[in-house]
């Protein structure tokens, strides 16, 4: 079962011409050229996954299939995931699909369609109905009616009826209702390309539908119609004390180590335990398992490094750090007598990401992340007012997680 519908590449949509319009007379050579849309020739069936039949589960994939001038196909890509195997199975079959190109005029060229592949279960064939069989001891038990007594007759001698009526059979395909009412998810491929972030992902949550903009200087999150400590903030399940660096000059969590954000602004489940506005879950992805990776960033606030990459064919890990160094710039930059009383705020995180991956089907994770602010005072000269105030003065906060 297949739905299936066609674009030509940077082309504008094909709309189908109502009944009862008639087009402009024209000469041929001012009349568009005739689109003619892919078919499909060859069909191949996917290959059903073991796991998804084994539970009797079936779904539906939606596809991305590219096509050069000669329909063959050059690109297949997931547009909605299914899940259990699915989605690698429809790939795997899409790709040896052979169609007939498309066509603009005379003309055969390239195309992209989308095609939905649905998986259904074969029905188990039905039982048939038992019928029971003439009792052959009637005929010899005592005061049994024989063949010649007159009060015998056919219907009393033949086996009971079965009834048949008629009836249809009829399959669906339903999505189950969503466990929260509302939920905002924005994945690992858009959440570093939002503006307005400064690349910084968690950012991107300020943007989303029922989020407020805090006020410069304050790093927290406001859900509307609720205060700041009413939301909770979750990494992989474990709750968060602070989202936000000092001042919420940016988040504790190295952006390009996120796999996806949900946002739930009401309506949440249990779970998340007794939060009275709204849940903001971060999902960390894994470490690169192909290669090793390193990325090395500098600005005029912090410097951060990101390592990731396979330890064996098992095991991956990834690891980053950041730590702000406006506190050297006053420090040994900037002379001691140029300014009397100087704030530096010092900013720290790091994550250590660690996956095994024993077989195909099972993962053991094990995360190690912490978070470190500190404002520090800078007196180049004893106060004026008290002159025992002198040299430096500092307070913070910090967190550090473990996670299996």
């Amino acid at each position: 079962m297949a739905n299936m519908s066609w674009a030509l590449p940077g082309a504008d949509p094909v709309r189908a011409q109502p009944p009862g319009d008639t087009p402009p007379s024209g000469t041929p050579s001012e009349q568009a050229p005739v689109l003619v849309p892919p078919s499909l020739v060859t069909f191949v069936e996917a290959v059903y996954p073991p796991e998804a039949e084994a539970q009797r589960l079936e779904g539906a994939v939606e596809l991305a299939i590219t096509l050069d001038a000669e329909g063959r196909v050059t690109d297949v890509t997931v547009t909605a995931p299914a899940g259990h195997g699915f989605d690698e199975a429809a790939v795997a079959a899409a790709k040896q699909f052979v169609f007939e190109p498309a066509r603009k005029g005379d003309r055969a060229v390239p195309s992209r369609i989308g095609y939905r592949y649905v998986f259904e279960l074969k029905p188990e064939p039905a039982e048939e109905p038992a019928v029971p069989a003439a009792d052959s001891s009637d005929a010899s038990s005592p005061g049994a009616s024989g063949p010649n007594d007159a009060t015998s007759s056919p219907a009393e001698s033949a086996p009971p009826a079965v009834e048949i009526s008629e009836g249809f059979e009829a399959r669906a395909v339903v999505d189950p209702p969503p466990r929260e009412p509302t939920r905002r998810t924005l994945t690992k491929e858009v959440l570093t390309r939002i503006p307005g972030t400064r690349g910084d992902a968690l950012r991107a949550v300020e943007l989303l539908p029922g989020v407020a903009r805090p006020t410069f200087g304050v790093g927290v999150l406001i859900v509307r119609g609720s205060s700041p400590g009413d939301t909770g903030i979750f990494l992989d399940g474990s709750p968060i004390p602070l989202l936000y660096h000092f001042g919420g000059l940016t988040s504790f969590m190295n952006s390009r180590l996120l796999e996806r954000i949900d946002f739930y602004p009401g309506n949440f489940s249990a779970r998340y335990g007794r939060q009275l506005g709204g849940v903001l879950e971060v999902s960390a992805r894994e470490g690169a398992s192909d290669k090793l990776h390193g990325v090395l960033d500098l600005n005029i606030l912090d410097a951060s490094i990101l390592v990731e990459g396979p330890v064996t064919d098992e095991w991956s890990i990834a690891f980053a750090a950041r730590r702000s160094y406006i506190d050297f710039f006053f420090k040994e930059v900037v002379p001691k007598d140029f300014f009397d009383v100087v704030t530096a705020p010092i900013y720290a995180d790091y994550q250590l990401l660690s996956t095994w991956r024993p077989t195909d089907r099972d993962r053991v994770s094990f995360n190690v992340y912490g978070s470190s602010d500190q404002l520090e005072l800078i007196f180049s000269e004893p106060l004026d007012g008290d002159p025992a105030v002198s040299g430096d003065f500092d307070q913070g906060t910090q967190f550090h997680r473990g996670q299996l």
